[in-house]
């Protein structure tokens, strides 16, 4: 019923709605499109922050984690934990045994650590587990480099990143409501200005209805006039010669 009046009413109506249709799905596309990809932009800034601090560490906390220094890891856990978005950081031996942890750290992920993948999402937060090895420097009779130094890497541990995604989640909300008002009001914008428009072009048409009505009530008198120089001004003409 809706959209037989909104089709076969007036021609005024069929104008407003093939040029807003186009527009509102357009407008859809474009909003859908752009919290997509700030939402990618963000998770893929989040994941970088915590490899890139994983790997950090994973890599200085060699010594301190095989000596078993747990002033220097907690100094170093602290640092990471200054990290925007890190809350959390841990060391576990090479038995997954929990030496150290600092900040915000979940117990479920300190419990399970050993099934943990290298990076995933576990109740709302972030963690990436990475293996911490103590690596030498093999020497030859001539004092040079051997070119595998890490061939007799050993395991002493992991170090696990947690990251809480609650930022996250408060940014995608806001990216959410501020695309949705930008397009709300855009599309109000065009609604008004594709009003006025259309009741400029759909003018003459309706003086010349007006017209012809007034001639099918018997006063032939009057001159049918559109006021433009184009397809319906000829209409215009052909009608005044009919009456």
């Amino acid at each position: 019923m809706i959209r037989k009046r909104l089709f076969t009413n007036s021609i005024h109506r069929r104008f407003l709605a093939v040029a807003l249709l186009p527009l509102l799905l357009i407008t859809g596309l474009l909003s859908f499109y752009t919290i997509e990809a700030r939402w990618s932009d963000l998770t893929k800034g989040l994941y970088q922050s915590g490899e890139m601090t994983s790997d950090y560490l994973a890599t200085i906390s060699d010594f301190a984690l095989y000596s078993r220094n747990t002033q220097l890891l907690l100094t170093t856990a602290h640092s990471a934990v200054r990290v925007p978005d890190v809350t959390g950081v841990a060391y576990l031996d090479k038995d997954y045994e929990l030496i150290l942890d600092t900040g915000d750290f979940p117990t479920l992920v300190s419990s399970t650590a050993g099934s943990l993948l290298s990076a995933g999402n576990q109740d709302g937060y972030l963690y990436f587990k990475k293996p911490i090895y103590l690596s030498g420097i093999e020497f030859s009779d001539y004092q040079q480099e051997s070119p595998n130094p890490a061939s007799n890497a050993e395991l002493v541990g992991w170090v696990i990143v947690i990251i809480d995604q609650s930022s996250l989640l408060e940014k995608q909300k806001e990216i959410i409501v501020t695309s949705l008002w930008l397009a709300l009001t855009g599309f109000i914008i065009a609604i008004i200005l594709t009003y006025f428009l259309s009741r400029r072009l759909i003018a003459p048409i309706q003086q010349l209805t007006a017209t012809i009505k007034t001639m099918a009530r018997g006063n032939l008198s009057v001159k049918a006039e559109t006021g433009t120089p184009d397809e319906l001004a000829i209409l215009a003409r052909g009608i005044n010669q009919l009456a």
